[in-house]
């Protein structure tokens, strides 16, 4: 920050003895060291402040990349969608049906088969009728 040798420190030193004082040049002295304190640690807060703008800025611009990278990859899927729908869609449903033989059993002549439900039989003997039955 500033360059100042040991002899300049002594010069100012002499100086500040002559013109304040033996008695006052120990209260100045420090208040002087807690205004320098003061003012370092107000130059890094600044210091920090201005890196978390940077940063935050940084952050904006990735933000905005990935937004617009995601944006962009949406469209494209859309579009890919759209053209695979237009392609598996057929171009004439009419055309369509009169390619293909009407093979369903409604239209057809052939003679039904019912089946019948098939019903278990009772014995007369208790014991077989249920096994689950212990007597």
């Amino acid at each position: 920050m500033f360059d100042i040798s040991f002899a300049e420190l002594l010069v100012i030193s002499v100086v500040a003895l002559v013109v304040i004082g033996p008695e006052k040049l120990p209260r100045v002295a420090r208040t002087l060291g807690f205004l320098v304190g003061r003012a370092r640690r107000y130059v890094e807060t600044v210091k920090h402040d201005i890196r978390n703008e940077i940063e935050l800025d940084e952050l904006r611009r990735i933000k905005d990349t990935v937004q617009d990278t995601a944006q962009s990859i949406e469209e494209s899927i859309k579009q890919e969608i759209q053209q695979i729908q237009a392609s598996v869609q057929p171009t004439s449903l009419d055309g369509h049906n009169k390619n293909f033989k009407d093979t369903s059993p409604v239209n057809s002549n052939h003679s039904r088969h019912e089946a019948t439900p098939i019903v278990p039989q009772t014995t007369s003997n208790s014991k077989t009728a249920d096994p689950a039955r212990h007597d």
